[in-house]
């Protein structure tokens, strides 16, 4: 069976046509077997009510409606999580990314024998200002993370049930999606694709900004290695003022050295205080990483994979292979 993945968010106005068209596309490639699972991420208009009327008139429709927005990327994970096919394809609802890349995809799939085919834009949308700032942010990103994440890559990825299920073990709090299918490992091939421009982005800038927060935070030492840096420092220099100061008092040259002495423990004091605070902060954020909740709440899923078996049945004949 093939599972198409998508999220929804603000939706409304392309939610229709993208339905069609993924439909359009999964048949042909998959027949009647296939599922299209719809994330609903807390949208605050008319898409959930719409999203309902579609999945109530086909039954290979399953919505999943979480109970707040969780943002683009755990709607993605809890998405996979609900997918059942051997192969998943995951894509935007925006009808930025065109199902029709299915196609392209299964193809490079199945003559490349590998378990992912992801898209990859040959040029970059926008003004010249932003395409600097994305070449300097995938600069950031494979220079923090160390993972090789070719230039302008998109959401639009045909995977594998093993990947999925790979990918899926992997997820953990404030990570990353672009590192998720790095960790997650076996053979992933680009396929250039174009994007079109008819939807609203997946990241908006203040989202992008939080995703480089987590990022830094997440996969990257140098805030912990900056503080330690700095109370090393300070201890140590500190320490050595401190040296210098008694070896002058007991030669009894020591002019003005309680000032001195009062100064550098207060350096001294601070140096390690810094120190400490790197360790425990390098505890702590694991420790709250570990506790925190990793999927999204599910409100409620409408439509199951039975109805679909029931249509397909109806309808007789035997399903192609996606």
């Amino acid at each position: 069976m093939l599972s198409i993945v998508a999220s929804l968010y603000r939706s409304e106005s392309t939610l229709p046509a993208f339905h069609e068209q993924v439909s359009i596309a999964a048949r042909r490639r998959a027949g009647d077997d296939y599922e299209i699972v719809l994330v609903n991420d807390g949208s605050p208009d008319g898409t959930l009510d719409l999203a309902l009327r579609i999945q109530e008139a086909d039954p290979h429709v399953v919505l999943v409606d979480l109970s707040r927005n969780f943002g683009h990327h755990r709607a993605m994970m809890t998405g996979l999580r609900q997918a059942q096919g051997t192969r998943v394809f995951l894509l935007d609802s925006d009808l930025d990314e065109d199902p029709a890349w299915l196609d392209e995809f299964a193809e490079t799939m199945d003559r490349e024998r590998c378990d992912v085919v992801y898209g990859v834009q040959d040029r970059r949308r926008g003004g010249l200002a932003g395409r600097c700032l994305a070449a300097t942010g995938y600069a950031l990103f494979r220079r923090i993370t160390g993972v090789d994440v070719p230039p302008n890559i998109v959401t639009a990825r045909l995977m594998t049930r093993r990947y999925v299920d790979a990918l899926l073990q992997r997820d953990a709090p404030d990570k990353v999606i672009a590192v998720l299918w790095h960790e997650a490992g076996f053979r992933q091939l680009p396929h250039p694709v174009k994007k079109g421009t008819s939807g609203r982005p997946a990241y908006t800038f203040v989202e992008r900004f939080a995703v480089a927060e987590s990022l830094l935070a997440t996969f990257s030492a140098l805030p912990l290695r900056v503080v330690w840096m700095a109370g090393s420092t300070m201890a140590v220099a500190a320490a050595v003022g401190m040296a210098w100061v008694i070896s002058r008092w007991f030669l009894g040259t020591g002019t003005g050295t309680l000032a001195w002495a009062t100064l550098l423990s207060v350096w001294l004091l601070g140096g390690l205080g810094l120190t400490v605070m790197a360790f425990v902060g390098t505890i702590s954020a694991k420790a709250l990483a570990a506790a925190r909740p990793v999927e999204a709440v599910i409100r409620q899923i409408h439509g199951t994979r039975n109805d679909a078996r029931a249509h397909r049945d109806s309808h007789g004949g035997s399903p192609a292979s996606p």
